[in-house]
């Protein structure tokens, strides 16, 4: 699981917040005291895509690129008692750093994103047939940025995406896919043997 988050750019009144820690179960994020709808709560969701391997934090959320500039994410996995630590920049967002408990860098133990979903797919159990981690993951992150809060479509993952493909990538969530695949081969098999002939 997600242990934590932390940032040289979280400030609070001025000062840098420390480290954002997570527990088993619920984990809730509130607004300011204030009560106000200020910038913090979707930018936070953002940030939480961007360590699950997403890029919209720095393709989309163009605000805080250009008002922030580049800064680094720092973040902790848990998986079976072992702790794993990463940082990720907003600069060069395409590559992860796996680190040290001091988040330094570890010479020669870059992945690129591609490498970092393969290992987080891994380690949560979700290398099933046909499911990319990013498309068990993305469809569940609802953060207003990212275009995809329309509630009559929950399980849409990106705009304009067919219904069909949402289920189906549900029924891969829960490795129920390999019938109906194997039974869409079989018809697009005869499909192009009967153009064929």
């Amino acid at each position: 699981m997600l242990k934590q988050i932390s940032c040289d750019q979280f400030i609070i009144d001025g000062k840098v917040r420390g480290p954002i820690n997570f527990g088993k179960g619920l984990n809730v994020v509130l607004g300011g005291k204030g009560g106000t709808n200020s910038i913090g709560k979707s930018t936070f969701l953002m940030i939480l895509d961007f360590v699950f391997g997403g890029n919209d934090y720095v393709k989309k959320d163009s605000d805080v690129q250009k008002n922030v500039g580049q800064h680094t994410i720092k973040f902790i996995f848990e998986f079976n008692g072992k702790d794993y630590y990463f940082s990720r920049s907003t600069e060069d967002f395409q590559n992860i750093n796996v680190c040290d408990e001091n988040f330094k860098p570890l010479a020669d133990k870059r992945m690129t994103r591609d490498e970092y979903l393969k290992f987080l797919s891994k380690k949560y159990n979700l290398d099933l047939p046909g499911l990319s981690f990013r498309n068990a993951v993305s469809r569940f992150i609802r953060v207003y940025n990212r275009q995809t809060v329309n509630e009559r479509r929950p399980l849409q993952a990106v705009n304009q995406e067919q219904g069909k493909q949402q289920v189906y990538s549900l029924l891969k969530l829960f490795d129920r896919y390999s019938p109906i695949e194997a039974r869409e081969k079989a018809a697009s098999d005869a499909d192009k043997a009967y153009k064929v002939f």
